[in-house]
């Protein structure tokens, strides 16, 4: 009925695309053939190529046939995967990695390290992925020159890293983790770009560590645990925590003198000040998304249950931030006699608190910090928790919201028992 009307736009159709296009699958056995010797053809000419283009082809063609190799091996892996074996044979990913150590171009390895990850993503061969991990090829290609510094090159590295990952099982982890050697290359190039400052790379950085501990290899395990090379990373997670509540205190001291200000003072100081002073909060926000971040990492570390990993981050986090941080700073803020930093500190660790309460969901260290912080005092006998609702030079509603917010979280949390609130 609408004929008439599309035929006056030109959207009328066309009756030569009334009938959808040829689907492989509807090729005549000719036609494959002749399909799979053009694709046999292509994968020899590849290699031929990338094996003699060291410093001899131009950028845009060299790319160009990198890409080329991710295409043919998805094709062959959903159209026939007898070629795949012929993709190993003729050692396309090992003239792939000779090109991340001889091309000093970065879209050269920008286009490997893609291809790789594309390849990691699409291909559901296992063979073919057993092979692409043996030799100690996955491990080699993890370890090559890649410059650390480019904002172009790291994405795709730790992307890489990522798709990687997502392929360890209990079957592959010996790829990966070497355990008479000690070295677990996947694991402790990612963990040294935990706090890359790109917050994309921290993202797949803490992806590609759950991905690690979800397989709950006792040999890797105890390398991740132990290793001399890994086992600051349990600390590096709760410094950072900690860095939070610093970063914060930093940013809002900053601001003291500005909120104090009074006097008649000149509209554009005036302008500044609130630019100043805008700036400054926006910081605070971002303080606070970041630590909420990282409370969701150690949330999910937990949730997978891998009971020694639970117990050392357990520890590091009551040590260092229960401990050191929540019952330090209420215990020196709430005193009548505590300088306005102080009291500014213990208001700021309140509100991240809160957070603690409201996003982490691990019993034993639940219990700990309740613990901790309902425990009494014994100059007082009041609790912790009791002390911003005492008289005191301080008392105001900056005190009080947030630690009503971190009240409220504490009864809201269902994976604490009542009976620790006894």
């Amino acid at each position: 009925m609408f004929g008439p009307f599309l035929t006056l736009l030109g959207l009328a159709d066309d009756p030569s695309k009334t009938h959808p296009p040829t689907t492989p699958a509807e090729l005549t056995a000719a036609e494959q053939s002749h399909e799979c010797d053009r694709r046999r053809a292509q994968i020899q000419r590849l290699a031929a190529y990338l094996k003699a283009a060291h410093g001899r082809s131009s950028r845009k063609r060299l790319v160009e046939n990198i890409r080329l190799v991710s295409e043919v091996v998805i094709w062959s892996d959903r159209r026939n995967p007898e070629l795949l074996s012929l993709v190993i044979e003729v050692g396309l990913h090992q003239h792939m990695l000779a090109l991340l150590h001889t091309s000093k171009d970065g879209a050269v390895a920008v286009q490997v390290l893609q291809t790789f990850s594309i390849i990691l993503d699409s291909v559901s061969d296992p063979k073919f992925l057993y092979a692409l991990f043996s030799n100690n090829f996955v491990n080699d290609l993890i370890a090559a020159p890649i410059d650390m510094d480019s904002d172009e090159i790291v994405p795709y590295y730790v992307a890489f890293l990522k798709a990687l990952s997502l392929r360890l099982t209990a079957d592959t982890i010996h790829f990966f983790f070497n355990e008479r050697l000690t070295d677990f290359p996947l694991y402790t190039t990612a963990v040294a770009l935990f706090d890359h400052p790109d917050a994309m790379v921290r993202v797949a950085v803490r992806a590609i560590t759950l991905n690690v501990f979800r397989i709950n290899d006792p040999g890797a395990l105890e390398f991740i645990l132990h290793s001399p090379r890994c086992a600051h990373f349990w600390e590096l997670i709760v410094c950072s925590i900690k860095d939070s509540y610093d970063d914060a205190l930093r940013i809002l001291v900053d601001m003291l003198p500005m909120r104090r200000s009074s006097g008649v003072v000149a509209t554009s100081a005036v302008d500044r000040a609130h630019t100043t002073e805008t700036q400054g909060w926006a910081a605070v926000d971002q303080v606070l998304e970041r630590h909420m971040g990282l409370l969701a990492y150690v949330n999910d570390i937990f949730g997978l249950g891998v009971d020694r990993i639970n117990k050392r981050l357990t520890a590091e986090f009551s040590d260092r931030i229960l401990a050191r941080t929540f019952v330090h700073a209420i215990d020196t803020g709430w005193r009548a006699n505590a300088s306005p930093e102080e009291t500014l500190f213990m208001q700021i660790v309140t509100l991240f608190v809160a957070h603690f309460f409201s996003i982490v969901r691990h019993s034993p260290l639940l219990v700990d910090a309740v613990t901790a912080l309902f425990s009494t005092d014994s100059e007082s006998e009041l609790t912790r928790l009791a002390h911003p609702f005492i008289p005191s030079p301080f008392e105001s509603s900056r005190t009080l919201t947030p630690w009503l917010c971190a009240v409220l979280e504490v009864l809201r949390n269902k994976a604490i028992s009542p009976t620790a609130l006894v």
